[in-house]
């Protein structure tokens, strides 16, 4: 099968090589196609579905595969199939892109780019019917399908009530009914070899019961690889055993209720991790530990693991610049999440009745701290955000009050800090809101590895567009000689006695010429809108950077 999206799409851009794990970026789309514009269509009770008929058809692949055209685009996502020809201009990858998925069976290509959108919500005013093999549909269907796929307007609501379309590769899918903002979903791989597959037991105290897993995972971060929820009053433990590659699942319905909080306690160099929750009637014994899930210790592999949500609480906005602020949310005490370096969570909002997501990476609550890490404690998370003008995420974020709740996902992201061992000299490329996964990257490589300098390279339009300038001149005293950071304007005012302009080859050259002798000792990483990262990525190929040493953070 041939890769989506493409190589050489803007989709991929920055990416060193096609297995790489990153996601897709954003295309420009034509004015009036903005996200808001297409929520706002599905809304108008125009017919999006464009076969003329309300009630829900069932199509073959054979009939399918003749909708594969511009002007009459079919897709067909986890057996259910869309009409997305009025979609195409919306969407954020380009027409391009999403026509790679047009009259077949996409759901493979879908998992690729965009396992975490809620394609359900985005395309339910355009689905049309289930996927089946068999007999193709009737002839006096066929004639209907022929005419134009924008006919008079119909029942909008003509999918409601249809059961939504699962992956192919989950075995169980379930909503806790007592906390209906955390959805619980697990995927099942492949048979896992015996000698491979984790296992648990349990034992019990007065006054705590413990979990233990022995994940036969290597490379177990000992801050961040247990995810956990505790639900229905203390009768439900959700976790997650997380490393680079894999995901174990725990699921346990107790026989007893615990309390809200537990306590982790992980073992890396063999792999176990001890979860410990306190009785809510202490001095009781149980009889066992509860119920195991249907997913329950079985190892999947991330990429085919789905997204948790719990809520989270705004309790603090902080304002950065005159369009980004600093966001405090907290979790419940029933939930525990460290997000990794370099990695990102997703945020959820439901607009208009359409549900979206969006990837913010967590950063710290500040950078000139003795030990910035230290707000992360597992409950605490952090992002810096900027509002967009019209953007849909963002407007819902930046309306927030204090005491609002929002969804949070647990973590992803394809950064791995085992890139920094033998590294001497690391390079950072920031555009704008791209700043933020260096944000902990640049605090974690000047206290984690001494021999370690950095230098970074950001790129705004003018001064007031820069967060934390003051903070970062301040990280440059304090780290004299081991970071040093550099501005570049593309809109100076004529008092600024900086760089001015765009990222170039020419400029790369410039920026990479003081490092060109330590080769192999040091790593690229950079981040920032399409354009940046596209000629960012042609003009490291082109200098000879070699891929091993290159990290585009792309989301």
């Amino acid at each position: 099968m041939s890769l989506f999206p493409s190589i050489n799409s803007p989709q991929r851009l920055g990416a060193s090589s096609p297995s790489s794990s990153q996601k897709n970026a954003k295309v420009p789309l034509r004015p009036g196609c903005s996200l808001m514009d297409w929520v706002r269509l599905t809304k108008s009770g125009k017919d999006l579905r464009g076969i003329g008929s309300a009630r829900m058809l069932r199509i073959t692949t054979e009939e399918l595969a003749k909708h594969n055209k511009r002007e009459d685009a079919w897709m067909a996502i986890r057996g259910f199939v869309y009409n997305v020809t009025t979609y195409l201009d919306y969407h954020p990858g380009g027409v391009p892109e999403l026509m790679r998925g047009a009259g077949k069976d996409a759901t493979l290509l879908f998992e690729e780019v965009h396992r975490w959108v809620n394609f359900e919500s985005m395309l339910g005013a355009c689905l049309i019917g289930k996927l089946e093999q068999g007999p193709p549909i009737n002839n006096a269907t066929k004639s209907k399908l022929k005419a134009s796929s924008l006919l008079a307007p119909q029942a909008s609501n003509a999918y409601k009530g249809l059961s939504l379309p699962k992956a192919p590769v989950f075995k169980e899918t379930a909503t806790d009914q007592n906390s209906p903002q955390i959805k619980i979903s697990f995927a099942v791989d492949k048979e896992v070899p015996p000698r491979q597959k984790p296992t648990t037991s349990w034992f019990q105290n007065e006054e705590y019961v413990s979990l233990v897993c022995y994940s036969k995972l290597g490379n177990l971060d000992k801050r961040s690889c247990v995810v956990l929820d505790i639900l229905e009053d203390g009768s439900r433990l959700l976790a997650e055993i997380l490393n680079r590659d894999s995901c174990i699942p725990l699921d346990v319905k107790l026989s007893e209720p615990v309390k809200d909080r537990a306590s982790v306690t992980v073992n890396s160099e063999v792999g176990k991790v001890e979860i410990k929750l306190l009785k809510l009637t202490p001095h009781k014994q149980w009889a066992n530990l509860g119920v195991y899930g249907e997913s329950h210790c079985k190892m999947v592999t991330r990429k085919n693991s789905t997204m948790r949500y719990r809520p989270c609480q705004l309790l603090a906005k902080s304002l950065i610049t005159h369009d980004t602020s600093l966001y405090h949310f907290q979790l419940s005490a029933s939930s525990h999440i460290v997000v990794p370096v370099g990695c990102h969570v997703y945020f959820e909002a439901q607009i208009e009745g359409i549900v979206i997501t969006r990837p913010y990476t967590i950063v710290t609550s500040n950078i000139v701290d003795e030990d910035p890490e230290r707000s992360l404690d597992g409950r605490n998370l952090y992002a810096l955000i900027k509002t967009y003008e019209g953007g849909a995420v963002t407007s819902r974020i930046d309306k927030m009050q204090v005491g609002d709740v929002i969804s949070v996902s647990s973590y992803e992201g394809s950064f791995n800090p085992s890139k920094l061992y033998g590294r001497s000299r690391v390079i950072l490329l920031a555009a704008g809101t791209g700043f933020t996964p260096m944000v902990r990257l640049v605090l974690h490589c000047l206290r984690q590895y001494m021999q370690i300098v950095v230098h970074l390279e950001f790129f705004n339009k003018t001064t007031k567009d820069i967060p934390w300038r003051e903070e970062l001149q301040d990280l440059t005293k304090k780290y004299i000689g081991r970071f040093t950071v550099e501005h570049v304007l593309s809109q100076a005012d004529n008092d600024w006695k900086g760089k001015r302009g765009r990222i170039t080859l020419a400029m790369l050259r410039e920026i990479l010429k003081p490092f060109s002798s330590y080769d192999d000792e040091m790593l690229v990483c950079y981040c920032g809108p399409v354009a940046f990262t596209e000629i960012t990525s042609k003009s490291l190929a082109e200098i000879g950077i070699k891929s091993e040493n290159i990290h585009p953070f792309l989301s």
